[in-house]
């Protein structure tokens, strides 16, 4: 059903080749069919955690000893000087472009015909099943009411939802690297096609012109190899799946590419909880309920802790994939203390566990860092009383040693000395036992 909607939409967006933004505007302010980060609050769960081969793109992009070479330098330089270059229209630019990605992939570069008779400006597929692997979009110079990024992610939509094509969404989210060209600007993207087409920015815009700065002439060679490497994992993903794969519907499609971790085994996906990254799962082997969360960090130690005095969710496994931490917990039944309507008697019991859990972090030269309402989880117990437990030790550190994350929230009225990146302090977490129970419990 999500599928037949996003296709639906889709078709209604204009063409490939009057994608202008002033078009696009239009559409996006309603629709919102394209996962593009425009407007601000049209984006997805990240692209990396759909992929391992977008994560291992950037690695291999950042990673400044990647094995190049001299023939790859010299075809990077030669690149640069031909993008540099003044094309009198955007054909000329094209086929110097399409002959140089020859060269690098070693397969002629394609364009498509859409059914609304647009076409795109190259791509590279997995011939036997048709499938995407590397789309381009090109413009000769950068233009005013014209993005290539826009342009490319319209197109790669536009591919997947044409009648000969729309089949395959079914049983697989489409991993794409897209190449966007403006004049000697270039950007690589990543794509799926989930509920939505989800489209991110793998890199910035880089220049393709000669500079005296021997890190720049490195930097556009890694972009090369790294797409390279990216493209030929991607051709290999394709060839691995299946082919009833493509043909079969997989509600897996729609969540992260992890599904197995240790001391859990292999699980799968169920629901997402709000705008959080944050799981509801089951294990395939004993139908286990559990919570899988991604954050970019974690303290363990201090989750361990009070899940050992019950405080805490059970902590099954934390690791690290695609440049964030994965968290398993036990699945719990429970609401947030924000959201509940309970008697004094009840709410009190809910802060001596709070108390004690935070009383013993403190022993243990931690604070938790963020105690709000929404971070407290309240549950009924054997006999049906209700306990408080923590949740979300994203921010838990170590006292005058970790700091706050940057981009905190300006509209929370956060304890004095608590901001971004400055140093975690037990009387911060103090401050909001005090807070919340005044909050809940006033005299």
């Amino acid at each position: 059903m999500k599928k037949e909607k996003s296709v639906k939409k889709m078709k209604q967006y204009p063409s490939t080749s009057s994608i202008l933004l002033s078009n696009l505007r239009k559409y996006q302010a309603k629709e919102r069919a394209l996962l593009i980060g425009r407007p601000y609050d049209c984006v997805s769960t990240p692209l990396v955690l759909y992929n391992s081969v977008f994560s291992d793109f950037k690695r291999d992009y950042n990673t400044e000893n990647l094995p190049m070479n001299k023939e790859h330098n010299r075809w990077t330089l030669e690149t640069i000087e031909l993008m540099a270059d003044f094309y009198m229209d955007e054909n000329g630019r094209q086929k110097v472009f399409h002959e140089q990605l020859r060269i690098l992939f070693g397969q002629e570069v394609t364009e498509d015909q859409l059914e609304d008779k647009s076409s795109n400006d190259g791509v590279l597929n997995f011939c036997t099943r048709n499938l995407l692997y590397l789309l381009i979009g090109i413009k000769n110079e950068i233009d005013a009411g014209y993005d290539p990024v826009v342009w490319a992610a319209d197109s790669y939509a536009k591919y997947y939802t044409q009648s000969k094509n729309h089949k395959f969404l079914s049983g697989c989210n489409m991993p794409c690297f897209i190449i966007a060209l403006a004049g000697p600007w270039i950007s690589v993207l990543g794509a799926v096609y989930v509920e939505k087409p989800v489209i991110e920015p793998l890199t910035a815009f880089e220049p393709l012109i000669h500079v005296n700065d021997l890190t720049h002439f490195e930097k556009i060679a890694r972009l090369f190899k790294a797409l390279h490497l990216g493209s030929d994992s991607l051709k290999n993903y394709y060839d691995s799946l299946p082919y009833t794969t493509v043909n079969n519907e997989d509600s897996q499609r729609y969540y992260p590419c992890l599904r197995e971790v240790e001391n859990v085994g292999e699980f799968f996906y169920t629901e997402k909880f709000n705008d959080k990254l944050l799981w509801r799962a089951e294990t395939k082997k004993g139908c286990r309920q559990i919570i899988v969360k991604y954050t970019h960090r974690y303290n363990k130690n201090a989750h361990e802790l009070c899940s050992n005095i019950g405080k805490a969710p059970g902590l099954l496994h934390v690791g690290t994939t695609c440049g964030f931490y994965y968290v398993v917990m036990e699945y719990i039944e429970g609401v947030k203390l924000r959201d509940c309507f309970l008697s004094r008697s009840e709410y009190d019991k809910i802060f001596k566990d709070i108390e004690e859990a935070i009383s013993l972090l403190h022993l243990n030269d931690i604070v938790f860092a963020d105690l709000r309402g929404s971070n407290i989880l309240v549950i009924k117990d054997e006999n049906k009383e209700c306990r408080g437990m923590l949740v979300d030790f994203d921010w838990a550190g170590t006292n005058n040693v970790d700091s706050y994350p940057p981009f905190m929230n300006p509209s929370i009225n956060w304890p004095t000395g608590a901001q971004d990146r400055m140093p975690l302090k037990m009387e911060h977490d103090i401050y909001w036992l005090n807070y919340l129970k005044k909050l809940y419990c006033p005299v």
